[in-house]
C-alpha cells in the first residue's frame, strides 16, 4: 500500500518523539446539527501533549533530530510575546536540554499574559527588541546567531534554517497518514478537512496529491491577508528530497503548486492578529456546543471559515467534515479583554 511506503520513508528520517500522538478524531455532534453538516469531527492537535500543545509540537520532533544529529548546541529564536511558536520551542528545547534564546518584537500584545508569561516561567533568555518589523526582528536573530558562532557556538537560527518548513511538512505527512487510518475506522469515504493555512497545511495537501487521496478535500484558511510561505514548489520539492522517490513508482513524488491549493484568504479580517467579530462568535459557538476552545489568531478564524461555508452551503451534503484544531489556546488569556468586550455587548 502507498501509505506503508510513505511511512516506512518518513520512520527513516531523524526525529525525537515527545508528543502524545494519535491525537483524538473528536466527534462534534452538537456543533454538526447546529451547522447542518453530516458529521463533523475536531482532530485535537491541541492535545499534542508539550507546554500547552498544538501542531507544531509535531514539527518540532522533527526538528529536534535535526538539531542532535548536526550537533547544534544552541537555538535562537525570533517572535513576538502572543507566539505559539515560541511557547513551544522554549519548550522543546528545555525537555531536550539545549538553551534558547528568544529575539522578541514589540509587535501586538507584550503584558504578562499567556505564551508571554509561560517563556518566563519556562526561564528562557529574552532579548527584547525595540522592532515592530518581522523583517528586521530576523536580521536581529540572524546578527545574534553570528555573534554567537564566533564565541565559539554551534547555533540553530530558526529564521534562516530551511530545514524548519521542511521538518513541519513532512510532519504532517505523518499526521495524513494518522488520520487516514483514524478515517478509515470510522468508515469515513469523502471528507472535507478545514485549517488555518501554514506548513502543516501545506503537509496535508502535499500527502494528498503523493497519496492520490481524491477524496479528501482540504481548504487551508488564512489567518492573514498574504500566506507566509516561502516558494511552494522549493520547499515542498525539498521535503520530498528527504524521502526515496525511487522507492516506489506508484506515489506521485511531485510538488506542491499554487494551483494544487484551495485557500481562502477572506477571513482574516483587519489582520494578523486581530480577532474578528466572525472569530469571537466562531469560538463562543464551539465553547457552548461542545466545551472545546478556540484561540482568536489561528484556529477561531479557521473555524469562522468553516461555519460560513456551512452556512452558504459550500460543503458538500455527503462530506464528513474535519476540522484540525491546531492549538493556541493560551492566547484566549492574552485576549481576554476582547472577549469580555464581546460578551458584554450582548
Amino acid at each position: 500500500m502507498l501509505t506503508k511506503e510513505l511511512d516506512k520513508q518518513i520512520s527513516k528520517i531523524n526525529r525525537i518523539k515527545f508528543a502524545n500522538l494519535p491525537t483524538p478524531l473528536h466527534e462534534c455532534p452538537a456543533l454538526s446539527k447546529a451547522l447542518n453538516i453530516k458529521k463533523l469531527f475536531v482532530k485535537r492537535e491541541d492535545l499534542t501533549g508539550l507546554a500547552f500543545g498544538g501542531n507544531k509540537v509535531r514539527h518540532l520532533e522533527f526538528r529536534f533530530g535535526y538539531i542532535k544529529k548536526h550537533n547544534f548546541d544552541i537555538i535562537v529564536n525570533a517572535n513576538m510575546g502572543i507566539s505559539n511558536n515560541a511557547r513551544l520551542w522554549a519548550a522543546a528545547a528545555n525537555i531536550n536540554n539545549i538553551k534558547l534564546v528568544n529575539i522578541m518584537s514589540k509587535e501586538l500584545k507584550t503584558e504578562m499574559q499567556g505564551n508571554h508569561l509561560l517563556n518566563h516561567l519556562m526561564n528562557i533568555k529574552i532579548i527584547y527588541s525595540d522592532t515592530t518589523n518581522e523583517q528586521i526582528l530576523h536580521q536581529e536573530a540572524i546578527a545574534y546567531g553570528n555573534k554567537l558562532k564566533r564565541l565559539g557556538y554551534k547555533p540553530y537560527i530558526t529564521v534562516a534554517e530551511q530545514y524548519n518548513e521542511v521538518a513541519a511538512i513532512i510532519s504532517y505527512l505523518n499526521t495524513a497518514l494518522e488520520l487516514n487510518n483514524q478515517f478509515q475506522k470510522l468508515g469515513l469515504k469523502k471528507i472535507h478537512i478545514f485549517q488555518a493555512s501554514g506548513s502543516s497545511y501545506l503537509g496535508l495537501a502535499l500527502a494528498k496529491k503523493i497519496l492520490n487521496f481524491t477524496h479528501w478535500k482540504i481548504t487551508g484558511i488564512g489567518p492573514r491577508l498574504q500566506p507566509r510561505m516561502r516558494n511552494i514548489r522549493e520547499i515542498t520539492n525539498k521535503a520530498l528530497n528527504y524521502l526515496n522517490r525511487k522507492s516506489n513508482n506508484k506515489l506521485k513524488w511531485d510538488f506542491l503548486d499554487y494551483k494544487d491549493l484551495n485557500w481562502d484568504l477572506s477571513f482574516y479580517g483587519q489582520g494578523y492578529g486581530i480577532p474578528t467579530k466572525k472569530c469571537i462568535d466562531a469560538i463562543k459557538l464551539v465553547a457552548e456546543k461542545e466545551a472545546i476552545f478556540l484561540d482568536p489568531i489561528y484556529t477561531g478564524k479557521a473555524m469562522s471559515g468553516l461555519i460560513e461555508y456551512a452556512y452558504s452551503n459550500k460543503i458538500d451534503k455527503d462530506s464528513s467534515v474535519v476540522f484540525i484544531h491546531s492549538g493556541g489556546t493560551p492566547n484566549l488569556f492574552t485576549y481576554s479583554n476582547e472577549l469580555l468586550a464581546d460578551l458584554q455587548s450582548n
